[in-house]
């Protein structure tokens, strides 16, 4: 039979990987073979990162509760402000599920939730001042709170995972292709070029309408 066990594809999520499987079970004939390696590398493939690794996520729960408390104390320490006032839980519960959202973009472009400021000019009023020396203080104790958990957010391990595949790019001599992904995040745009400068890499882009 033939053996493809050596080759590593990265598709776009793990309804793709499901289909090129059938496609090669079908285009076999029914002869023996090796099925190589497919693994997606779509951003909401959460179920794909949860492996025995080391890097262990931080679940939704424990994220939800440690943003809810620092929402709360900031809430208590700024309510001289009545436009930023939480009326009820359901406020709070939205707000934190907002602030959830921001941390994932920022972790998606690999960027320091503190370069808010680049993006936020400081001439603003007092009350977006406040929010934005809120998110300063709040990136210090959200990273030193996972350190302290020894875990990662999803987004976070996904980014080492993928850090992982470009580095084993330099301990590998077999293909590697990455197909049907244009690179919506940033890892995944140094997986697609370490994998397009790699002496046996092949990027297979998806058709694009300019």
């Amino acid at each position: 039979g033939n053996n493809y066990a050596d080759i590593k594809i990265f598709l776009q999520n793990q309804r793709s990987c499901a289909e090129f499987k059938k496609s090669l079970i079908e285009l076999s004939q029914q002869q023996a073979f090796t099925m190589p390696r497919i693994q997606p590398i779509g951003e909401d493939e959460e179920e794909a990162l949860l492996i025995d690794d080391g890097l262990q996520i931080l679940d939704n729960f424990a994220q939800k509760l440690f943003i809810m408390r620092k929402l709360y104390n900031w809430q208590i320490e700024q309510k001289k402000h009545a436009s930023i006032a939480l009326h009820n839980f359901k406020d709070l519960v939205a707000l934190a599920d907002s602030l959830i959202k921001l941390l994932n973009e920022f972790d998606k472009e690999m960027v320091p939730l503190n370069k808010i400021q680049n993006i936020i000019p400081t001439t603003l009023s007092e009350y977006y001042q406040e929010i934005l020396d809120f998110l300063f203080e709040f990136q210090k104790n959200w990273l030193g709170f996972l350190k302290q958990e020894k875990k990662l957010s999803f987004v976070q391990k996904r980014n080492q995972l993928i850090k992982q595949h470009i580095n084993d790019l330099e301990h590998t001599n077999t293909p590697v292709i990455i197909a049907g992904t244009t690179g919506t995040m940033a890892m995944t745009r140094h997986l697609i070029k370490a994998i397009s400068q790699y002496q046996y890499g092949y990027v297979i882009l998806p058709i694009i309408d300019l």
